[in-house]
Order: structure tokens, then sequence, then C-alpha cells
């Protein structure tokens, strides 16, 4: 099951739509060639759902994983050497039978290898990864790839909205009375204020 999460994780890392966006179009492709690619590829992907699924609860889902897995693979493989509208074709294609295979397959392998008692942990987990890898790439994005202008505008950003979470904080304070103005104190004077009266009984 660490291999499922650490998967999760890095597929998570994946911005891949308006990547391969970008690179069609640096290929020759249109915008309008794209959309009538990702409209086969969706028309796929439904059309192969019940076929797979029954091949799946044949095969085994270890087995549906792992063939998923070499046909996405191949065609990464197929993505970075094609140069046509039909090479982007085949890609999509190839995924789309990936997108039908994997469908539902992913997390009933984890039920089944969790068990009934720990299937929600391993779900949640799964999830989980998904998303820190989600927010993984965009914190890297942000610290390390940002240009240097947008990087300074996030820089300066970022104490204002430091200061409204003390200034909210220091609102719910119990020892705070409920009259004056709205912000007579940041937040650390508050605390300061409020610790000795917080330890008395």
């Amino acid at each position: 099951m660490a291999l499922m999460y650490l998967a999760a994780f890095l597929q998570g890392m994946v911005f891949y739509g308006p990547v391969a966006s970008l690179y069609r179009t640096q290929a020759g492709l249109s915008m309008g060639d794209i959309a009538l690619i990702e409209s086969v590829y969706y028309l796929l992907v439904v059309a192969l759902e019940l076929p797979l699924g029954a091949a799946a609860a044949r095969l085994g889902y270890k087995r549906m994983l792992a063939v998923c897995s070499a046909v996405f693979f191949l065609s990464k493989l197929v993505f970075w050497r094609a140069g046509s509208f039909g090479a982007f074709l085949a890609e999509r294609v190839m995924l789309a039978f990936v997108g039908a295979g994997l469908s539902g397959c992913d997390t009933a392998y984890l039920y089944v290898a969790a068990g009934p008692k720990r299937a929600q942990r391993a779900l949640g987990l799964y999830g989980a990864a998904g998303m820190a890898g989600l927010l993984a790439a965009t914190a890297a994005f942000t610290l390390f790839f940002l240009p240097a202008t947008g990087r300074r505008r996030w820089q300066r950003r970022l104490p204002t909205a430091w200061r409204l979470c003390a200034r909210w904080r220091c609102l719910r304070c119990p020892c705070r009375p409920r009259t004056g103005p709205r912000f007579p104190h940041r937040y650390a004077a508050c605390g300061a204020a409020c610790a000795p009266r917080r330890a008395m009984p």
C-alpha cells in the first residue's frame, strides 16, 4: 500500500493539462485539434468503463493495476516523441484505456488489501497523499520557480495575511471586553496580557 500512496503523491504533483496544451501548440496543433482529441478521450473513457471493469473483476485488481501502469508509461513515451495530430491522438487513446481501467480499481485494491476494518483509513490516506502532492508542487513553484516579481508580490502579501489572522484570534480571546474599538491591540499584546489570567482558576 505504501507504493500506492507514493504513486498518488507523485501523481498529485503533475500539472498535466496546461503543460500538455502548451506542448501540443508548440508542435503545431490548434486549440480545435486539442478539443477534438480531448473529446475522443472522454468518449472512450465512458465507453471502456464497463468492459474494463469486468476485465478487472476477472484478472484481479493487482494485475489490472500493473497493466494500466505499463500502458500509462508507454503513453508518456508516445507523448514525448509525438509531433503530429495522429501521435497525440494515439497518446490520448492509450490514456483513455488507463483512465477507464484505473477507475475504481485502485480504491478496490486498497479496500481488499487493507481489509474492511482498515479500509476507511487506507482510502483516506490515499486521497490525502494526492492532495499533499498537489500542495507540495504548488509550494515548490511559489518558492523556487516563481519569477522574482511575482515572488516579491507574494512576500508582501504574507505579512498582511498574518496580521489578519492575529486580529481574528485577538477577537476570540475570552479575556477581551466586548466594548470599545474593534482592534484595540495586536495579538502579541493580547497574548501577554491574557496569559496570567488564563492561568488563574
